[in-house]
């Protein structure tokens, strides 16, 4: 686990400018957007279809259960359309859209060869669905390209943020990479919260501390059972309690927020004491079983205290980051805190 030691805390990317294409591209990508949205699911799915057939180890990265219900395909066709109407618009992609993207790709540590396997097989499945000339599946060829590589770009930002070693650009070494970035952690203990909710600990292997963490991120345990044909990766959200010292650094940072709740610059002291508050040394979390579920069930039936699991390092966007620049350019404006969570398993606090 020691290359998730020097992780700094979460700093989120801001929006760039809308990406550039000709305007012939533009144009071609505007007179067939219309038949590609009318394809709708189909068109996702016969990507899907084709992607798997021909690179089936994919299948050790992607959610089996996601795919068979169809959310994936869903998930996807909804990237395609916000991004093209965006780009279509002469506006950059909404902020906070491919974000959440990026974490859980690199979470999944996903590699610049695999966006190549991406774009072909999208293409083909266009080609597949339209039968389109091939001057429009250039159009969106090169639409897909600037897209991909501003994801590129900024997973890459975020594996040096996590200090992890950066992809590499064999698509053939990909699960290798994978398998590599993942450091095992211990089951320390196991407790059952309610009916259908179970709370795990996880500490490293190597008695080394946990990577830093912030309020709202996940981390991304991985399973493999011999009765399994493909690996399954699941994300889960950190929820570990800090120690008694934690608590009570923690309390004087709370003092000095509230301190500083009657000056401008509030906001800003709110984000900084998120950043600084310290990691605990395991990962808890918490999981629910889901009826239709596959890792879940195996968690709460198989997996027990001392087992030991891969375990990805922290990823995700949902925290206040850069929140403090809204407030302060709106310093009167009034706050809303809107949280929510899953029956029976804990909903995310907006403010601890």
């Amino acid at each position: 686990m020691a290359h998730t030691l020097r992780r700094t805390p979460y700093k989120r990317a801001l929006s760039t400018a809308a990406p550039v294409l000709p305007e012939a591209t533009l144009g071609m990508m505007r007179a067939t957007l219309p038949a590609v949205a009318e394809l709708g699911t189909k068109l996702t799915k016969t990507f899907y279809d084709r992607m798997f057939r021909e690179h089936p180890e994919l299948l050790d990265t992607f959610n089996v259960r996601n795919q068979a219900g169809g959310a994936q395909p869903k998930a996807l066709f909804n990237s395609i359309a916000v991004s093209a109407t965006a780009v279509l618009e002469g506006k950059p992609i909404p902020d906070g859209f491919l974000e959440p993207i990026n974490q859980k790709h690199c979470a999944l540590h996903v590699t610049p060869a695999q966006y190549g396997v991406v774009g072909a097989n999208l293409l083909a499945a266009i080609e597949d669905c339209l039968s389109p000339p091939k001057d429009v599946l250039n159009a969106w060829g090169d639409f897909y390209g600037v897209l991909a590589k501003a994801c590129i770009e900024r997973e890459e930002a975020i594996y040096k943020q996590a200090s992890c070693p950066l992809p590499l650009e064999c698509i053939c070494c990909a699960y290798a990479f994978a398998s590599l970035l993942n450091p095992l952690a211990r089951l320390v203990s196991k407790e059952k919260v309610s009916d259908e909710t179970f709370k795990l600990e996880f500490q490293p292997t190597d008695g080394k501390p946990v990577a830093k963490h912030i309020p709202g991120q996940y981390t991304t345990l991985w399973f493999h059972p011999p009765e399994w044909e493909h690996r399954q990766p699941r994300h889960y959200s950190i929820c570990s309690v800090r120690t008694s010292c934690h608590r009570v650094v923690g309390g004087m940072w709370q003092a000095i927020l509230t301190l500083l709740s009657l000056m401008p610059w509030r906001p800003f002291a709110s984000s900084v004491v998120a950043c600084l508050a310290p990691s605990s040394e395991s990962y808890t979390i918490l999981v629910k079983r889901e009826k239709k579920g596959l890792v879940s069930p195996y968690i709460h039936d198989s997996v027990l205290p001392g087992d030991v699991v891969p375990l990805s390092p922290p990823h995700g966007d949902f925290n206040m980051a850069n929140a403090h620049k809204l407030w302060i350019a709106h310093q009167t404006a009034p706050v809303v805190f809107i949280s929510a969570g899953q029956r029976r398993v804990a909903a995310s606090p907006p403010a601890n």
